[in-house]
């Protein structure tokens, strides 16, 4: 190769991306203007370097696997990857690495090409960190989550809608808003007005409403509604519902009584911060910053590790640093210093991990256990038979005996009844109990042996709680039962909403075209940007199978696809070349499936990216490679000629030769002949 001779200058001088070529000894010879830019030094400090020796080896290091795999195999090779540049910028990089054999086919350079990706790169690993919150969150969510259409049908509702109503999915799904079974005919005036009012653009912001469990039961309940909205144009209605029925008896109780709304509130010991992998504070709510005495502004990206026991912190540290790898999920007890001196906590620890596995938030609930720790130490040290019962128990704790009498209680179900443990020992499970628990439930418990489950206690003051309640049928025939106070959980409930309309908006800031279909290749939604590159909004498309939208060629091959990304856990990368109303483009398009909540493949995710401008680059780079492999044959072939020339003046040669050395041994034997018979003369 030549790079003086001008070849490649007039190919790639004046191409956005950059190209640079090394010879057979991997020194660089060659460079574009674009280099300059990409690498931020001169091309004079680019050329003569050795690619594998010259840069830093930790800055670009899987960049050189991808340049040796290009060698060993002689075959074009594309990569994507990180690289620090020597001006020391971080980029991610990807391009095409083209081996140039020699006129004997051995390793004689490379050329390679250059595109920085970084923005795309970060935006799609935003992407996909915000789209695993965003599900992560709505699965999660205790709230009802109702859609509802234009049309006032109900197209879709999550896990906790069930069972808050206690009907089954089917009831609701595909039906008109007005025949669902949770609707008091009573108050239907009342809803279409709602409804009315909804579908016309006006939102009547957070409303109560009565509503009917599938129980029979006529409860009460509050709704906040939001648009779902397309170009403008209202397609839907999201609902999330919330059962208020034991908050509206426990306001009322509170209205009766001061006292008994501040023991209330006093209760509500659950804390709960976000911090990132360096371990700085990103969030803290404000019974956080009420319990050690700061504010929000004050501990804002700053360590929490100062507050905790010296004793604590290497634990405490190992349990943070679990999280950071599957499952993502860790619990510890630290001691901690409150305002009211130092306090025990214990902290369930979540990992949010990007589409790399890489842990980049923590979110830690925390409940001050000091009350817990120390029953758990008199425990210890009084009767062997509750030591197994309590010993690492962070809830109220309860036996009772076949008839319901409580033979136990721990000091947690005291603070949480407000009774004394001698006085639970003397109650039944129906003085504390509603109708349900002390009556059908327990029945369940006595048949099956085991419940988990949601139910309401009553305190000695007269306010219904909610509890969750885990009960076993011990060997010895006592029922054995672990329940939580759930009614301060409205914090964390409030900030799952607040970040709801965040992450409902990424699905049309991803940049990219995109579509969801279900396994028959109906289409269940476009993007705004798909739908314009098709010439026309997400509503003109929906509803389509792909044979209506793409014909039936790449229609059967399209349904193949979403088939097969059906069955497999990973993603599948297509090229295509498509033709669309603005013209032809080549589009990148990943295939992934969806499930839903019981974890079914119920559909396949499409996301098209355009990379019109890469194709068109390969395609350059394949003529160029052509171009040399006529040249390379061209000279093959010459020096074949020249070979045959030279073998054919060597034989002659030879023959010469040959004649000439018989000719000197025939001499040789005259003169001595001669000279024998001179010798005989004499």
């Amino acid at each position: 190769m030549n790079p003086s001779s001008g070849f490649f200058e007039n190919i790639v001088e004046n191409i956005e991306d950059g190209l640079f070529v090394c010879n057979r000894n991997d020194v660089i010879i060659y460079a574009n203007k674009a280099m300059e830019k990409i690498t931020g030094i001169a091309i004079s400090k680019i050329l003569d370097k050795n690619i594998l020796r010259d840069f830093p080896n930790e800055s670009t290091k899987e960049f050189n696997n991808y340049y040796l795999k290009a060698k060993e195999t002689l075959k074009t090779v594309w990569y994507e990857t990180f690289v620090k540049t020597p001006s020391g910028k971080d980029t991610w990089q990807n391009g095409w690495m083209v081996p140039v054999l020699s006129p004997e086919g051995e390793f004689d350079g490379i050329i390679t090409t250059v595109r920085i990706v970084t923005k795309r790169i970060i935006t799609e690993i935003i992407l996909k960190e915000n789209e695993e919150k965003y599900k992560s969150l709505i699965e999660s969510s205790p709230d009802g989550i109702v859609v509802i259409n234009n049309k006032a049908v109900v197209t879709n509702i999550n896990k906790s809608f069930t069972e808050i109503t206690g009907f089954e999915e089917n009831r609701f799904v595909g039906k008109n808003v007005f025949s669902i079974p949770t609707l008091v005919k009573q108050d239907f005036s009342f809803y279409k007005k709602i409804l009315k009012d909804l579908l016309s653009g006006k939102n009547p912001g957070t409303f109560e409403f009565n509503w009917k469990h599938a129980s029979g039961e006529i409860r009460k309940g509050e709704a906040k509604t939001s648009f779902i909205k397309q170009e403008n144009k209202i397609t839907g209605i999201q609902a999330i519902l919330r059962d208020i029925t034991e908050k509206s008896k426990v306001q009322d109780a509170l209205k009766k009584s001061e006292e008994k709304y501040r023991l209330l509130v006093e209760n509500q010991n659950d804390l709960m911060v976000i911090i990132d992998s360096a371990k700085n504070i990103l969030f803290a709510s404000p019974n956080y910053c009420q319990t050690f005495g700061v504010t929000e502004q004050e501990i804002q990206n700053k360590s929490f590790v100062p507050l905790i026991h010296e004793d604590d912190r290497e634990a405490v540290l190992k349990s943070i640093e679990s999280v950071m790898n599957p499952p993502y999920k860790t619990y510890h007890e630290e001691r901690a210093k409150t305002v009211d001196g130092w306090r025990w906590f214990g902290w369930s620890l979540r990992g949010n991990s990007d589409s790399k596995g890489k842990t980049n938030e923590i979110v830690a609930v925390g409940r001050d256990i000091t009350d817990k720790k120390e029953a758990e130490k008199a425990l210890f040290e009084s009767e062997e038979k509750f030591k197994a019962i309590t010993e690492y128990s962070n809830d109220a704790i309860f036996l009772a005996n076949k008839n319901g009498d409580y033979v136990y209680a721990n000091k947690a179900a005291s603070r949480m009844l407000g009774y004394s443990v001698n006085e639970i020992s003397k109650l039944n499970i129906k003085d504390i109990g509603t109708q349900d628990i002390s009556g059908n439930r327990f029945r369940k418990i006595l048949e099956k042996g085991h419940l988990y489950d949601y139910f309401e206690l009553k305190r000695k003051d007269g306010v219904i709680i909610k509890a969750d309640l885990n009960a076993i049928v011990l060997p010895n025939g006592l029922l054995f039962a672990q329940c939580r106070d759930i009614t301060g959980d409205i914090q964390r409930k409030i900030a799952l909403k607040e970040n709801e309309e965040k992450y409902r908006t990424l699905l049309e800031n991803t940049g990219a075209g995109t579509g969801y279909y279900d396994l028959e290749g109906n289409l269940i939604l476009f993007n705004n940007l798909a739908a314009s590159l098709m010439g026309g909004n997400p509503e003109d498309f929906t509803g389509k199978n792909l044979f209506e939208l793409y014909g039936e060629l790449s229609g059967n091959t399209y349904l193949k696809r979403i088939k097969k990304a059906a069955h497999s856990e990973k993603s599948e990368d297509y090229e295509d070349e498509v033709q669309l109303p603005s013209g032809t483009s080549w589009y990148l398009s990943t295939y992934s499936r969806i499930k839903n909540a019981e974890g079914n493949v119920i559909g396949v995710q499409i996301i098209s990216k355009d990379i019109t401008e890469r194709k068109e680059l390969e395609i350059k780079l394949t003529e160029h490679q052509n171009r040399l492999e006529e040249t390379v044959n061209q000279r093959t072939s010459e020096l074949l000629e020249k070979n045959r020339e030279l073998e054919e003046k060597n034989k002659e040669l030879e023959e010469y030769n040959q004649l000439f050395v018989g000719r000197e041994f025939r001499i040789k034997e005259l003169k001595d002949r001669i000279t024998e018979l001179e010798k005989k003369l004499q």
